[in-house]
């Protein structure tokens, strides 16, 4: 077991590269951007920035405005032509879902980008991240809202490009920020204090790093120490092994964790050799969360997803016969 004193000398590295965008954030100091480099802009009020062209704020204005008030059909205006397929009802649905409506939209950064021809991705030093630019556009503009819900906050990144002289949306992309309230800091902090538990402690740290994921637009790089520390308290084939071998009998053919209602849960993936009734599927679960329930470590955890995959179903992804979640 990895020593207090060297999961601490982690936690600072990581606490070194989280990501500061709150409202306390330093105003960017502006100065002439070479090619291929990334900025955040100065605010000149809370949802319009300087050093861009007035058509850029009123589109931004336009855009709070329509995703503030489920306009799909003033949103749907604002899009680039090649979106005009989206279903913004769809976009909309979500947001009711996660962030239960009335919810509050802010406007959290605004880069500037002018990417090289062909450039993968831009290193934003500020905000210590990077950010992967629309292919085509020698300027461009990532705006970067936070959707304040009930309980949960949200992230939606939307590229501004401009089409035919005009500036539009080039694309919308929410990301969840928070589970159950906390946000990454806050399960880095669990996983920390759970590291005398591995097993608990891998499944946070493997949580935390599911709030980091690299989307179409943006990485994180603070994901790399994170599994580093993640994979020093338990490499993932052993933690996936002991899942397994505790689920016996059962053929499972893919072990992950996963968040719940509750907090964090495990993922079991189980072959049939055929279907099973609703009924003979929820023993299934249940007798499994049963014999989890067993083991120390697993005081930890919320629950589990059982999840099935009849032969002759692809096994990378949950079969017809869907999953069950059994909360401990």
């Amino acid at each position: 077991m990895i020593s207090v004193a060297r999961h601490m000398r982690f936690f600072l590295l990581l606490l070194a590269c989280v990501v500061s965008v709150s409202a306390t954030t330093p105003t960017p100091v502006v100065s002439p951007l070479p090619a291929r480099s990334c900025r955040p802009l100065p605010n000149s009020s809370p949802t319009s920035f300087a050093m861009v062209e007035p058509a850029v704020n009123k589109l931004i204005a336009a855009i709070l405005t329509a995703i503030s008030k489920e306009n799909s059909k003033a949103l749907h205006a604002l899009l680039h032509p090649r979106l005009q397929g989206i279903d913004l009802g769809a976009f909309f649905t979500r947001l009711r879902f996660i962030y239960r409506a009335p919810w509050t939209i802010n406007v959290t950064r605004l880069w500037e980008l002018r990417p090289a021809q062909a450039v993968e991705e831009l290193h934003c030093v500020a905000d210590t991240l990077y950010l992967k630019p629309m292919y085509g556009y020698e300027l461009q503009y990532f705006l970067w809202l936070s959707v304040v819900g009930k309980k949960e906050l949200g992230r939606i990144i939307v590229p501004l490009v401009k089409s035919r002289g005009k500036w539009v949306i080039g694309a919308l992309h929410t990301r969840q920020w928070t589970h159950l309230g906390a946000d990454f800091n806050d399960w880095l902090a669990k996983a920390m204090q759970a590291q005398r538990v591995p097993m608990q402690a891998w499944a946070l740290f493997d949580v935390t790093q599911k709030l980091l994921q690299d989307s179409p637009f943006m990485r994180f790089p603070q994901r790399a120490s994170l599994y580093e520390a993640q994979q020093q308290i338990m490499p993932t084939a052993q933690w996936q092994g002991k899942i397994t071998q505790i689920a016996g009998k059962h053929e499972v053919i893919y072990v992950n964790s996963i968040f719940t209602p509750d907090g964090v849960g495990i993922l079991l993936r189980l072959h049939l050799a055929q279907a099973l009734s609703g009924r003979d599927l929820n023993r299934t679960c249940r007798d499994l969360l049963a014999v989890f329930k067993q083991q120390q470590w697993f005081k930890g955890f919320r629950g589990i997803k059982c999840s099935f995959v009849v032969k002759g179903e692809p096994t990378d992804r949950e079969g017809a016969l869907g999953g069950i979640y059994m909360p401990s």
